[in-house]
């Protein structure tokens, strides 16, 4: 296919070779030989010994710029005079010239364009500054932040410290209102008791009772079988009166009436002397300070503060002689903690088994494991591994 601008040449040579060249591509192209010199203007061309056809495809492309075309750009098929085939030639581009090395630009070296290279970067200077600027400005923002980070967490550890002390001092302050109740509880009962004890004069006499509800009728007895009834005889004459016969014996009894309304309440009755005097019960007594009964002995706790016996109110120490094991042990735990506890005993060298104190036993509080002392009197097992401080623990 002839275009505007391009010109196809055929020539012969001694080398067998013809050139195409076209004038805007500004591209050599390889074919095979001709033995004839015409133009050629597009289609079908025909020499005097062969003929050649085939269509030569330039693309579009913009001025200024080489052709962008991947091999093969044509072919063309050649025939003899006598019709026959001798092949097809291929057009194809030359290879495209070798990039031009990159152009390296340094920091700071340049402040325009590269002659020639338009494409290259430029450095701005102002850009740069105010890049600088702005990481200056994260760094700064970036150390405030971890500053308030800091002051932050320092704030929660403060505040949770402080919950941790209020959690304490309400859980004391809980203990000591459940004591005072249970005091007051035991007082009002032992008023009771007493006014229990005093008789006042009898009362006014109530009014009369509403009537009951009529009783239900008896079951009717069972009847009897009725006998095999007799023919009638023929009937007779009228006879004459006769005398009056011996009265029957009485007829069985009638039902029971209604029951009738029910009779006033009579005046109460003297009382009846007083019973012999029981024997003193160790558990109200030990209720009444605001104990707790185990095996037939009242326990008390309190809070300690100190390594020292703290004796409770109403309460006379003593360490009673038993030979109790660590299961006795956790048994009075369970009745006397404020807080979470565990059955695990930290088995360290804090505590012990010793007598330096009138205390049964004593414990920390925690759900981990439990620092202990018990009294060598009372128990007969060491709650510690290595080693005893004898140190009281709340």
């Amino acid at each position: 296919k002839s275009r505007p601008g391009c010109g196809v040449m055929l020539s012969r040579g001694s080398s067998a070779a013809v050139a195409i060249t076209v004038a805007t591509a500004l591209a050599v192209l390889a074919v095979v030989s001709l033995t004839s010199r015409q133009p050629v203007g597009g289609g079908t061309v025909e020499l005097s010994q062969f003929t050649v056809s085939g269509d030569l495809d330039v693309p579009e492309h913009p001025p200024g710029m080489p052709y962008v075309k991947s091999p093969p750009m044509g072919e063309f098929a050649v025939t003899s005079p006598d019709g026959d085939s001798l092949g097809s030639v291929h057009v194809n581009t030359l290879p495209p010239a070798p990039a031009p090395p990159p152009t390296i630009i340094r920091f700071g070296d340049v402040g325009v364009a590269a002659a020639g290279c338009p494409m290259c970067p430029v450095l701005d200077p102002e850009a740069v500054k105010k890049q600088k600027e702005s990481i200056k400005k994260n760094e700064y923002r970036i150390n405030r932040m971890k500053k308030l980070l800091e002051a932050n967490t320092v704030k929660i550890e403060e505040g949770i410290e402080s919950m941790k002390n209020l959690k304490e001092m309400m859980a004391s302050s809980i203990f000591n209102v459940k004591e005072a109740m249970k005091k007051q509880d035991i007082t009002l009962e032992g008023k009771m008791l007493q006014e229990e004890k005093l008789i006042g004069p009898p009362g006014p006499r109530g009014p009369p009772g509403q009537d009951g509800k009529d009783g239900l009728n008896g079951t009717p007895g069972e009847v009897g079988t009725m006998g095999r009834q007799g023919k009638q005889g023929k009937a007779g004459g009228m006879g004459p009166r006769g005398p009056q016969g011996t009265r029957g014996p009485p007829g069985p009894e009638g039902d029971s009436g209604a029951v009738g309304p029910r009779g006033l309440v009579g005046k109460a009755g003297p009382r009846g002397p007083a019973g012999p005097a029981g024997p003193r019960s160790k558990w109200l007594d030990c209720a009444r300070i605001g104990g707790e009964m185990y095996k037939g002995i009242c326990f008390k706790g309190a809070l300690l503060k100190m390594n020292k016996d703290q004796t409770p109110e109403g309460c006379k120490p003593y360490a009673p002689e038993k030979k109790w094991v660590e299961g006795d042990w956790w048994k009075l735990a369970q009745m006397f903690h404020t807080r979470d506890i565990t059955s695990r005993i930290d088995k360290g060298a804090e505590g012990g088994l010793c007598d330096n104190h009138m205390a049964v036993a004593s414990f920390t509080q925690n759900r981990q494991s439990l620092k202990v002392w018990v009294n060598s009197a009372t128990f007969h097992f060491t709650p510690t591994g290595s080693g005893s401080t004898c140190s009281l623990y709340n």
